[in-house]
This record gives structure tokens, C-alpha cells and sequence, in this order.
């Protein structure tokens, strides 16, 4: 049996999902462990499933026009209606001041749920004696979920390093040191 978010409550689980509409590095570290069948109700699932799905095909926070669009693909009246009305307390949520205890809690509990699995298959791979499988399943659940904030992405910006603001020179006095080096050291 699969442990749900259930135990948390209905309002965790809204400030999770608001979060991961205003929290671009927390849905990148989240979105490879977080299992929408961990959500209570089927509105929240379809949500946080249209929340990873956008996320992966365009790597960017869907916004509320996006999900607006996604909506007229629902079946079913009722699972529409009950999308919106969530879709509301999410936005009234956006603000809360513990978003990042959530983000905490919902990050270890993912982490948990990752490694039980991880776990729980091993019990197969031992009574197979493929000890070395063992070992990447659990290595590869020890490591779901870490921060992937590699440092300076090179491609976003790259205008913003070539102007003057963001680099203050000092001429050496030599004219074609200073062209070369675009103004000087």
C-alpha cells in the first residue's frame, strides 16, 4: 500500500500545489518523486499531473491560462467544477507563510515514499542474488530528490553579461590591450 499525503490534510495538500505553481527550483528538486496518486481527491491528482506534465515538456511554471486550456480536455462536469473551485483555494494559498515547511515536508515524505519502493523491489533482486541492482535502486533513491541548482546556467541571460553594467574595467593604458579585453581588466 502507497502512503498518501491524506495524513497532512486537505489544506497541505492545497499550499503543495500552490507551491509548485510559484516555486520553479522546489518543482524542478520535487517533480521526478512526486507521485500525483499521492494526493487525496482526483481533482488535486489531475492537477499535479498537469503541473509535471507542462513542466517537463517546456521546463517553465504552467500558469493559471495554461491550466484553464488543459481544463476543457476534462470529462466529467463534476471533476471540472471541483478542478476550479481547488484552482481558487491554490491561488488564495500562494501567499501562505508556511509554503516552505510544506515544501519540506512534502519533499521527505517523497523522498521516504522513493526509497520504501526502492526497498520493497530489492526484496525481489536479494532472493534473485542480483546484489549489484540492489545497489543502484537504492543508490538512485538515496539521491531522488536533491537539489539541482547547478550554479550559473550559461544560456539564460546571456545579454546581461555582455553589458557595460555588469562589468566595471580598468584601462591598462595600452589601446590595444583595452580593445582587446573590451575596455581594460
Amino acid at each position: 500500500m502507497q502512503d498518501t499525503f491524506k495524513k497532512y490534510g486537505y489544506s497541505f495538500q492545497i499550499k503543495l500545489i500552490a507551491a509548485l505553481f510559484k516555486d520553479r527550483l522546489f518543482l524542478q528538486q520535487i517533480s521526478d518523486i512526486l507521485n500525483p496518486a499521492f494526493m487525496e481527491s482526483e481533482a488535486n491528482q489531475w492537477i499535479v499531473e498537469t503541473i509535471l506534465e507542462y513542466f517537463r515538456e517546456f521546463n517553465t511554471l504552467p500558469t493559471l491560462e495554461v491550466m484553464k486550456v488543459k481544463l476543457d480536455d476534462v470529462d466529467g462536469d463534476v471533476l471540472k467544477t471541483t478542478i476550479v473551485d481547488n484552482l481558487k483555494q491554490i491561488t488564495k494559498h500562494s501567499d501562505a507563510p508556511d509554503i516552505e515547511f510544506i515544501e519540506k515536508e512534502a519533499l521527505d515524505f517523497c523522498k521516504n515514499q522513493t526509497l520504501k519502493s526502492a526497498i520493497m523491489e530489492s526484496v525481489n533482486l536479494l532472493q534473485q542474488g542480483e546484489y549489484d541492482s540492489i545497489k543502484d535502486k537504492i543508490d538512485t533513491a538515496m539521491k531522488a530528490g536533491a537539489e539541482r541548482d547547478i550554479g550559473h546556467e550559461y544560456n539564460i541571460d546571456i545579454e546581461a553579461r555582455f553589458q557595460e553594467s555588469t562589468r566595471k574595467t580598468v584601462p591598462t593604458g595600452w589601446s590595444v590591450i583595452d580593445d582587446l579585453m573590451d575596455g581594460g581588466l
